[in-house]
């Protein structure tokens, strides 16, 4: 079993570390575990920036969002 990650997947790791690496910093702080309100929009907004950075449902279509992308179990080969 090949359990390496292809030459794809490993700029998609380096991609995805540089992209969080600069909008990590400039996220507002986490509301209060008892702010619904505040959790809520939060975390909407949180799915909102991996959307439109091309990160929420990678395996789904460009169109919906995603990037076309293979599951990486397709990269493991069975040993005979």
């Amino acid at each position: 079993m090949n359990l390496r990650y292809s030459d794809s997947e490993q700029r998609l790791a380096e991609e995805l570390r540089t992209w969080l690496a600069g909008v990590l910093p400039t996220l507002p702080p986490r509301p209060a575990h008892d702010d619904w309100d505040g959790r809520r929009r939060f975390d909407t907004a949180w799915q909102r920036t991996l959307f439109d950075a091309g990160y929420a449902g990678i395996s789904w279509p460009r169109e919906y969002g995603g990037r076309d992308a293979s599951p990486p179990s397709s990269s493991c080969s069975r040993r005979r």
